[in-house]
């Protein structure tokens, strides 16, 4: 059997078995090798909404004035994320966001996955 090659019916004979890049749990990834150094950046999310042309190119329902509701997908509980947090996505999980917004008199919502 090729190495990375192991089936799921293989790999659960091993209750400690880690696959290259699995995560472990909130960034704890298992890694082989160096990590490269990650420069952070300051980014103000709220300066796309000044470009016009940048928020019809990215496709950007409004101005950015609506409401954030974001869950995690864990196991089927349904239990929101801290607005305090929003913004920390952690590898390996998945989130559903949703984004509620007035157009004219109508509220009208995207579903966005991470």
């Amino acid at each position: 059997m090729p190495a990375g090659g192991e089936s799921t019916l293989f790999k659960q004979l091993f209750p400690n078995w880690l696959d290259k890049d699995e995560t472990t749990g909130p960034s704890k990834a298992y890694t082989i090798g160096s990590i490269a150094n990650v420069e952070q950046i300051p980014f103000d999310a709220s300066k796309l909404h000044d470009n016009k042309v940048m928020a019809a190119q990215h496709g950007m329902v409004n101005d950015g004035s609506g409401t954030v509701k974001i869950w995690p997908v864990e196991g089927g509980d349904t239990i929101l994320v801290d607005p305090s947090k929003y913004g920390q996505f952690f590898g390996g999980d998945c989130y559903l966001v949703l984004y509620s917004y007035k157009d004219g008199a109508k509220e009208k919502h995207t579903i966005y996955t991470w």
